[in-house]
């Protein structure tokens, strides 16, 4: 099977610095569910933030 490099790098495209802003917002959304004690908060932000280092870690592969 021939893949494009547009296929390979279409993430690199719409997010050229990696996910690591995305991985920052969470952070901080995860912090301050956290702070207030928001457990519905904290494991959504807690999925999210595994979402995203599970994407940044397959951009530097």
């Amino acid at each position: 099977m021939k893949v494009k490099n547009d296929e390979v790098f279409k993430n690199t495209k719409k997010y050229p610095n990696g996910y690591w802003g995305k991985i920052s917002y969470w952070s901080t959304l995860l912090e301050t569910a956290v702070r207030e004690q928001n457990t519905k908060g904290a494991v959504l932000c807690g999925e999210k933030l595994s979402y995203f280092t599970n994407k940044q870690k397959e951009l530097v592969k």
